[in-house]
């Protein structure tokens, strides 16, 4: 009857064919999940079967009642074992119902763990045996206790945990997830945990591998989603750590930190205590260490940073954690001012400036041509967070001088991504002073508000000697006006006191992010003495740009904005400064507004 079928990829990032997979697969009494790969068996238009992966799992297979005679599931299954391959999966993983465990036993799969209403199989036979077999090799005499920990980052309340452990056991064995989904690279999480337990003597670290809580046992342990799924994948995982893991090592007793807030954990908790004994485990829960209150944890500590208060997150964290965090901060902090330059350059449209829609009024320079601009100057960012936090305490004319030295660095990489085109030597000025002062004052533990970033960047700056044969200097002496040095020792008061205030408020009434950012640079124009204006065009030219930016400000059309565009282009007109002002006011609400 079908004899002429045919497989088909199934993008699931089309509404339509998402949509359709759903219907089938709701049909055949299962849920879309996660995948990134999908493929299904047609007959003409009919959909016979399906199966799809999730990274190297083959998950959300099934097969029509009317053609479950057809063997499809061998066609299906050898199909995405190509496409595994074609990925470089060593070992193709199966999560499917167990009523399924015979089809796929006789494809070559072999039975990992067992949940009730789940079973978890593997194409390389040799796969669960060699993981325990390299376990056992560190199988201590004695009483042997297990901690599977994420460390996300490890905290003095992991610590706390391995400590008491430790003492009720003889070795003490932990696994550390390995999966790479977590805000800490596994390596770094890994490196964590062997630096924060290194004089505890009976303790032995692991790889969790692909057995120990990954994608393929417990991937609701990445979303956080406690539903019949997520309990069925506990199951699964307590399956393959007490039929394979326990044996290993000999492990007779299992501990965990007590969790009151996150559900999944409370939820793995509570299963442990339930199914463990019932195999001959013990399961001992700690108690969560305290500070000031309240229990630590990690989710606690990644709050801290994603709000940039560094010295609240180093407090719940052991000296060896601490340089993991500082340069996780610092990569978060340099990240924030290289989106924000991607995001002045998106903003469109912008009057005389290169935008997604034209150049502006520049002749040697495209969008393109700013993005490997950004991409080239921000490691640099990253040297100057981690300069200006290694040099808080340090007098600023010795920060100046490192900030300086990294600035020279950076415009020789932006010059050389450019060909020799200035593209952003004003933002990395600007954005570089800003950056280096909101480092000093997260080293120190000082509050990040306007008033010191602007104290900070002025304390700095009054150290830069005015370079007379720029462009901006031979503004300055020619008109009289506060150029980008002049700014910077005022600590861009202006930016600072009237324009990041104004964004601040347009974001908070819920405007467009784009139509936000057009406003406000309207503003900055009208409000700041942009340099490359008056070089390129004198001062009469300068007020009249002033005047119409301040009067489309105030009276906001898109359409008028295109025309101001239009007529900067025809005139050679580029409020460049302007730009630059714009990328430090995006970064400064991103990280005044986490």
């Amino acid at each position: 009857m079908f004899e002429n079928v045919e497989i088909r990829e199934l993008p699931l990032s089309g509404k339509v064919v998402r949509k359709t997979v759903e219907h089938f697969l709701l049909g055949n009494g299962l849920m879309l999940e996660d995948l990134d790969y999908y493929a299904g068996i047609f007959s003409g238009n009919e959909m016979l079967a399906g199966g799809g992966f999730s990274e190297n799992v083959i998950k959300c297979v099934a097969v029509a009642p009317v053609a479950r005679e057809y063997n499809l599931t061998n066609k299906l299954v050898s199909h995405l074992r190509s496409i595994g391959q074609k990925r470089g999966y060593d070992n193709i993983f199966v999560f499917t119902k167990p009523e399924n465990e015979a089809i796929f036993k006789s494809l070559a799969f072999n039975v990992v763990g067992k949940a009730s209403k789940a079973i978890l199989l593997e194409s390389n036979p040799y796969g669960i045996s060699d993981y325990c077999n390299t376990l056992s090799q560190s199988r201590r005499n004695g009483v042997n206790g297990c901690i599977v920990m994420n460390c996300n980052p490890m905290t003095l309340g992991h610590r706390y945990l391995v400590e008491q452990a430790a003492k009720s056991v003889d070795a003490l064995h932990i696994f550390v997830v390995e999966e790479d989904r977590s805000e800490f690279s596994y390596r770094d999480r890994l490196q964590m945990v062997k630096d924060g337990v290194a004089d505890l003597q009976n303790v032995v670290i692991h790889e969790g591998g692909k057995y120990v809580i990954s994608s393929a046992t417990f991937p609701s342990y990445f979303i956080k989603e406690v539903n019949d799924l997520c309990k069925t994948q506990i199951e699964l995982d307590l399956d393959i750590f007490t039929s394979h893991i326990v044996p290993a090592l000999g492990i007779s007793i299992r501990f965990a930190g007590t969790e009151k807030h996150d559900k999944l954990t409370c939820e793995y908790n509570r299963m442990m205590e339930s199914i463990l004994p019932a195999t001959g485990i013990e399961f001992q829960e700690i108690k969560r260490l305290q500070y000031e209150g309240k229990d630590i944890s990690a989710t606690s500590v990644r709050a801290f940073i994603k709000t940039f208060q560094l010295q609240k997150a180093l407090a719940l964290t052991p000296q060896t954690t601490k340089p993991f965090v500082v340069s996780f901060c610092a990569k978060k902090l340099a990240l924030a001012a290289a989106n924000a330059l991607y995001e002045e350059l998106n903003t469109t449209p912008k009057p005389g400036l290169v935008d997604k829609e034209d150049n502006g009024a520049h002749n040697d320079m495209t969008y393109d041509l700013m993005r490997r601009s950004i991409d080239a100057i921000h490691p640099c960012f990253e040297q100057l967070v981690k300069m200006g936090m290694e040099y808080a305490g340090k007098p600023f004319k010795d920060v100046f001088l490192e900030t300086r030295t990294i600035g020279i660095n950076a415009e020789k990489a932006m010059l050389a991504a450019t060909g020799g085109v200035n593209t952003h030597r004003g933002t990395i000025f600007s954005m570089g002073l800003c950056i280096v002062a909101v480092s000093m004052l997260l080293a120190r533990g000082e509050a990040l508000t306007p008033e010191k970033i602007s104290e900070t960047i002025s304390a700095i700056a009054i150290h830069f000697e005015r370079q007379t044969d720029s462009n901006g200097g031979k503004v300055y002496q020619k008109y009289n006006i506060k150029g980008a040095l002049d700014n910077a020792r005022d600590g861009y008061r202006d930016m600072f006191t009237t324009v990041l205030p104004a964004y601040t408020k347009m974001i908070e009434n819920g405007e467009n992010r784009n139509t936000a950012n057009i406003r406000i640079l309207l503003l900055i124009i009208s409000v700041l003495d942009d340099s490359n204006v008056f070089h390129r065009k004198g001062a009469e030219v300068a007020l009249t740009v002033k005047t119409c930016a301040a009067e489309l400000y105030k009276s906001y059309n898109v359409e008028k904005v295109r025309e101001l565009n239009t007529y900067f282009i025809q005139n050679n007109i580029s409020p460049g400064g302007s730009a630059d002002m714009l990328a430090m006011i995006i970064f400064l609400e991103d990280i005044l507004t986490e």
